[in-house]
């Protein structure tokens, strides 16, 4: 499966809510949680070292985000999406 997920996730990260509420940007991070774990998601902006910075700003000792930041500068240096 493939998901075009806009502005509501993002490697990293989830969207702001400008329009709508918290609770209705849950329940869609809920139902994108639930879809198969083999399905492609597709951002509509590359902010994932962005995001994965505050991430480890947050957790400085989480090797997971330690790793998704290397991973994500080697794909940025050869210009590919994250």
């Amino acid at each position: 499966q493939q998901l075009l997920c806009g502005d509501t996730l993002f490697l990293g990260g989830c969207g702001r809510v400008f329009e709508g509420t918290m609770p209705q940007m849950h329940k869609s991070l809920q139902l994108l949680m639930s879809l198969p774990e083999a399905t492609l998601a597709y951002p509509t902006h590359e902010y994932s070292l962005a995001n994965l910075a505050f991430a480890a700003a947050v957790e400085p000792d989480n090797q997971d985000i330690q790793q998704a930041i290397q991973q994500a500068k080697q794909l940025r240096a050869k210009n590919s999406p994250t």
